[in-house]
């Protein structure tokens, strides 16, 4: 079976593509869609929720209105927007992939941040990382992935020493937990 991660993909690209092709909003809207995705999966941290949707019972209508309930579109701002989010959830529900739902806004962000030239990368850290290491960070990683890159820095101690950085889905892991779990590997073999 696939990964979850790799089902969402195609569901973000489709999103994603048609807000681009609809001739009433604007690039604009990423912000309202992030959010909007953001929250939803937000919502899907509610055992009772995930509990209710999974359940062999639960209509398609039923769990379509409570997820719109908990998370709104807002028809008066942007009633396109409004319809786009409304038909993607359809979708989603239709088809019973509520679980790539917390795997769908890092991918709309991917392909948000290529239009504009700018991706996300992930650092994860076992200390706080200082400006200039930062800095030092960003500029190499830049080169390397040839756009410009947005940092979101975590602190992780089970790394232990180094920094593991992800840019979509190329995973740089330069932490001393990965090169120890390397070496156990060479020597078990």
């Amino acid at each position: 079976m696939a990964d979850i991660s790799t089902i969402a993909r195609p569901y973000a690209e489709a999103l994603y593509k048609v807000l681009i092709d609809s001739t009433e909003l604007s690039s604009t809207h990423f912000d309202e869609v992030t959010a909007w995705l953001a929250g939803l999966s937000k919502s899907l941290e509610n055992e009772s929720l995930v509990q209710f949707i999974r359940h062999p019972n639960a209509l398609p209508e039923d769990i379509l209105d409570i997820l719109l309930k908990i998370n709104p579109v807002d028809v008066d701002v942007a009633p396109a927007l409004a319809q786009i989010e409304m038909n993607f959830m359809r979708v989603i529900v239709d088809a019973k992939r509520f679980e790539i739902i917390p795997f769908l806004l890092p991918h709309f962000l991917q392909w948000v941040h290529q239009r504009t030239g700018i991706m996300e990368a992930r650092v994860e850290s076992a200390f706080p990382l200082s400006e200039s290491e930062k800095s030092t960070l960003l500029e190499s990683l830049e080169r390397k992935f040839l756009c410009k890159l947005r940092i979101t820095e975590s602190v992780l101690p089970s790394l232990i020493g180094g920094v593991r950085v992800t840019v979509g889905d190329e995973v740089l892991d330069g932490s001393i937990h990965h090169q120890i779990e390397r070496l156990r590997g060479a020597l078990l073999a």
